[in-house]
């Protein structure tokens, strides 16, 4: 029993360890710490300039994608990433992220260092995390959409007592 307790241990230690030898591709940094000065609110009207997307239910949006028009395409959205319709439903979808405590991220590659604003593959406005990975082959990255975020607006957090008309 303890041969195998240690066998166990031995495997998870150097998974770790395999995990801090191979960074992940991207990573996400504040705006400034890649030299720009920009907020929200420069973003939500920019729609010439930045392709915008978002995932999770257009009800409870879980992250907003400003993706740039201009220049080379690293970073491609994967299946669950919807176009953002109009500005009316941009504006809702800020909303409700606000209330989410989201905060605004560039998306840069991973070993980077002095950040220059070209750097930057795309921003993400979220409370959550959105994971990049590498494409195969390529020098380009993917991007899968942020997992629903709990939202008291649409979840209660009371769970149902069995009681009459339950069942």
């Amino acid at each position: 029993m303890a041969k195998k307790c240690l066998l166990m241990i031995a495997i998870l230690v150097l998974s770790g360890c395999q995990a801090l030898l191979h960074p992940p591709p991207a990573t996400r940094v504040s705006p400034g710490s890649a030299g720009i000065e920009l907020d929200l609110k420069e973003l939500l009207h920019s729609g010439e300039t930045y392709r915008i997307l978002y995932s999770g239910p257009v009800y409870n949006p879980s992250a907003l994608l400003f993706l740039p028009r201009e220049g080379p395409v690293r970073l491609e959205p994967t299946r669950g990433w919807k176009e953002v319709e109009d500005q009316k439903q941009l504006e809702r979808h800020a909303d409700t992220l606000d209330e989410l405590d989201a905060k605004l991220w560039a998306i840069v590659s991973s070993g980077e260092t002095n950040l220059t604003p070209g750097d930057v593959c795309a921003f993400i406005y979220t409370p959550g995390y959105a994971s990049v990975q590498r494409i195969r082959d390529s020098e380009k990255y993917k991007i899968l959409p942020v997992e629903e975020q709990f939202n008291p607006r649409y979840h209660d957090r009371a769970f149902p007592t069995p009681g009459h008309g339950l069942f």
